[in-house]
């Protein structure tokens, strides 16, 4: 095997890079371990030596010099020059002497065309036709007065010899991005020397024309060269050659060469700076020349000039107000939200009310009305407010991404309190339930008095001290079974009871069912009095549909309409049906629409979020039901707008950094609120208040005592006088009946008068037992001695009337 030393490659730089020398360094081991393993091929035991000269940019006489010396002690195939600073006029000269291919990776200025120099960038004419191309393009010597270049060394005012021959009058906007990096282009121009060495040492044409097979020993003989003199210029000629036939992707793009020694698939990236950085509008190539993407250049331009913006005034949207001196102006959500737009892409804009002031429907004659309308006509740039995404409207604009999803919902009025009836404490039991207690009471007082006459255990003695006496009584006469089971069904007590087993069962049973009936009664009348349910005639969306007494309907020209209008659902259409023939339920304004539900019967259909805004400021209103349908909120351009986008990507950020949200707490929690709501998520149907117990729902109970009054006193007044006219016909013909009255009313209004009255006992149907109740012998009785009583009854000055005249006494 052969060995040599050879040199691949010279690298000249003129200044210090940290980055490009660690890229230098590690491109070099890479080619080192490739060169390898090309030598063991080769059958050959050359090394590869790369030499990097680096010198400052003041001192190109030593470059020179060093350069010589490096030329003369080793054999090299290849340069690589990199001047930032200085012309490589000079080192491209003396290497093209020495027939060594070299390629620049700076921009060459200068004329001088040396046949070995292959270039890695743009020629200098290139790139000033490019540049007279973009301001032919956009016109700027017609429009403005002045040309402005940035330039990075004074070098690159060559660039302008074609430019300057033309108009001077000219004011670019956009920048030309000339130069690409510095390190891509050294590790393109290294791998063009990997590429020639490739193809030199493995292509099969040269392989067999002309190095290896028949002359292998003019290979050998040039790796095993020891001076410049055996470098002759047909190896130089061949490297050239080879090196105009290559073409591989690289950093840079694709690296190729035409027989000049330039970059033949030349392709330069036209940069638009704006806010947000450099933005590629077009590209220029040396075959197809200038290509602008005028869309892209539209919106660039939009962003930077006035917008036209056209709304609807809606609150908390769009709310128009006026300032002390008289201006107007507009504030809301969507306000808010476009100045932070308007802040973050730097444009300005003008907003106005739409010529109808509607959000916009199609006409029947195909023309849409409100905002959707003047996007159309391209008579504004932007519509804003709460303007929902639909189908039909996409149709003839375009709407950026949604900042707020809602639903349809019904907006009602709260249901109103009752009014308090005078006889609530009858609400606990239903009518069929007071019939039946009813029944139940007049047939138990009827069957107790039967079942006490036939019982002969409730037959007793009248004389508490005597057992076993010639007269018995019964006290469950008629009124007093009446008396003796409503005093049970009231839990009062009575001073009697019952004695047989058949008659306390009986009461027994009465009892269980008077426990019962008051238990279940205080507790349901409890309930009544102290809370009060909310009842809405309408829980939702089919319970409206179904009922004619309540109107409904939406807001004139608005997506909710149109939604009813081209829904295919039977419910929907139904209801459609329903609205479209009455169009005194389509409310002009929202505003309208609130007061027709406070005001009347109507349901107001409307989005949710609008909804959930005028429910916390009108404690009288609710939401009703559930979502219908799912929309949401876009702001409106017209077709093709350029600034679509970029307003969809601010409104995505807004989003994410939650500015949105802070947005809906202040205008739907904080802003504009008289006075807090009680709302929450619970269905007001369900939900309960519980109440202090006020007159107007207790009345009734002070009304049946006022009645019971008026009965008791109509009935002892009665009592009263036929009690007098009885008295006054036992006192005989010498009484009046007014002077019996006058002396009875004045014994009963006499306080001082003792309490004890003279008694007249008188013959009564159906009552013995009152015969002992009206004499005041019962505690005078004494067993065996009838003497004794009959002696009472004369000290008293009483009248007695025979019991057997009785036609209700019974002899045991």
């Amino acid at each position: 095997m052969l060995g040599s030393y050879f040199g691949l490659i010279i690298v000249l730089i003129d200044y210090h890079d940290p980055l490009l020398k660690y890229h230098l360094e590690t491109l070099i081991a890479d080619y080192e371990q490739e060169w390898i393993i090309s030598s063991i091929y080769l059958q050959t035991n050359t090394k590869l030596n790369i030499e990097t000269i680096t010198y400052q940019s003041r001192y190109q006489l030593k470059l020179l010099e060093k350069l010589c010396q490096h030329l003369n002690s080793t054999n090299y195939l290849f340069a690589i020059t990199h001047f930032r600073y200085q012309s490589p006029v000079f080192v491209h000269g003396i290497l093209s002497q020495m027939h060594i291919p070299h390629m620049a990776v700076s921009m060459t200025t200068s004329n001088a065309t040396n046949s070995y120099t292959l270039h890695m960038q743009t020629s200098s004419e290139h790139l000033s036709m490019a540049i007279r191309d973009i301001i032919d393009h956009f016109k700027w010597g017609y429009d403005h007065s002045k040309l402005l270049f940035v330039y990075e060394k004074y070098q690159s005012l060559g660039l302008l010899s074609d430019i300057l021959r033309v108009k001077n009058n000219r004011q670019p906007a956009i920048i030309l991005k000339a130069l690409t990096s510095q390190q891509g282009l050294m590790k393109d121009a290294l791998d063009t020397v990997k590429y020639i060495l490739r193809k030199l040492l493995f292509d099969n044409e040269y392989e067999k024309e002309r190095l290896i097979p028949q002359q292998e020993c003019s290979w050998k003989k040039l790796f095993t060269a020891n001076s410049y003199t055996t470098f002759t210029q047909h190896i130089g000629e061949t490297l050239l050659e080879i090196s105009k036939t290559i073409k591989f992707l690289g950093t840079t793009g694709i690296v190729d060469f035409d027989q000049a020694g330039f970059r033949r698939s030349l392709k330069l990236k036209i940069l638009d700076l704006s806010d947000h950085g450099m933005t590629e509008i077009g590209t220029w190539t040396n075959t197809n020349r200038l290509s602008i993407n005028q869309l892209s250049v539209q919106q660039m331009s939009a962003i930077r000039k006035h917008l036209q913006v056209v709304t609807r005034e809606e609150k908390p949207y769009v709310v128009r107000k006026v300032h002390r001196n008289g201006s107007v102006y507009f504030e809301g959500y969507c306000i808010d939200m476009l100045d932070e737009i308007a802040r973050r892409l730097r444009f300005n804009y003008s907003i106005r009310i739409a010529t109808d002031s509607a959000y916009g429907k199609e006409e029947e004659n195909g023309q849409w009305s409100g905002i959707i309308g003047e996007l159309s006509r391209r008579t504004a740039d932007l519509g804003i407010g709460a303007l929902t995404i639909t189908y039909p409207r996409e149709q003839v604009i375009d709407f950026t991404k949604p900042f707020m999803s809602f639903g349809i919902t019904i907006l009602f009025r709260k249901p109103l309190r009752p009014r308090p009836n005078l006889f609530a404490f009858l609400e606990p039991l239903t009518v069929q339930v007071w019939l039946f207690m009813s029944i139940a009471y007049i047939g138990v007082s009827l069957f107790l008095f039967s079942m006490a006459r036939f019982s002969p255990y409730e037959w007793q003695s009248p004389y508490s001290c005597k057992r076993h006496s010639e007269y018995l009584i019964n006290r469950f006469n008629i009124v007093n079974c009446f008396w003796f089971t409503i005093g049970s069904l009231m839990k009062q007590t009575i001073d009697y009871g019952p004695r047989s087993l058949s008659t306390r069962v009986l009461i027994g049973s009465w009892w269980f069912f008077s426990l019962i009936m008051i238990a279940s009664y205080t507790a349901n009348l409890a309930a009544f009095l102290t809370t009060e349910r909310l009842k809405s005639p309408i829980d939702d969306i089919e319970a409206l549909a179904k009922q004619t007494e309540i109107k409904y309907g939406p807001l004139k020209g608005g997506s909710t309409e149109q939604f009813f209008r081209s829904s295919k659902i039977p419910l929907y259409e139904r209801m459609w049906y329903y609205m479209s023939s009455r169009p005194e339920v389509f409310p002009e304004t929202t505003e309208e629409g609130i007061e027709w539900v406070k005001k009347s019967k109507y349901a107001f259909l409307l989005e949710s979020a609008t909804n959930e805004y005028n429910v916390q400021r009108h404690c009288e209103l609710m939401q009703v039901g559930g979502l219908i349908e799912s929309k949401s909120y876009g702001i409106g351009t017209t077709h093709g707008s350029p600034y679509r986008d970029r307003i969809s990507n601010e409104i995505l950020q807004l989003q994410e950094n939650g500015f949105l949200n802070n947005l809906y707490i202040k205008w739907w929690k904080e802003r504009n609120i008289p006075e807090r709501c009680n709302n929450s998520d619970v269905d007001h149907k369900k939900k309960s208040f519980a109440n202090e117990l006020d007159l107007k729902d207790i009345g009734g109970i002070f009304v049946m005592l006022i009645m019971g009054l008026s009965c008791s006193f109509i009935v002892t007044s009665l009592e009263f006088y036929f009690k007098a006219k009885r008295r006054r016909l036992l006192d005989g013909k010498s009484t009046t009946i007014k002077e019996r009255l006058r002396r009875d009313l004045h014994f009963a209004l006499c306080t001082n008068c003792t309490s004890s009255r003279p008694t007249f006992i008188y013959e009564k149907e159906n009552n013995n037992d009152d015969i002992f109740e009206d004499l005041n012998v019962k505690s005078n009785c004494v067993q065996n001695n009838p003497q004794e009583t009959i002696s009472s009854i004369d000290r008293e000055r009483l009248t007695i009337v025979p019991l057997n005249h009785s036609p209700c006494h019974r002899v045991t």
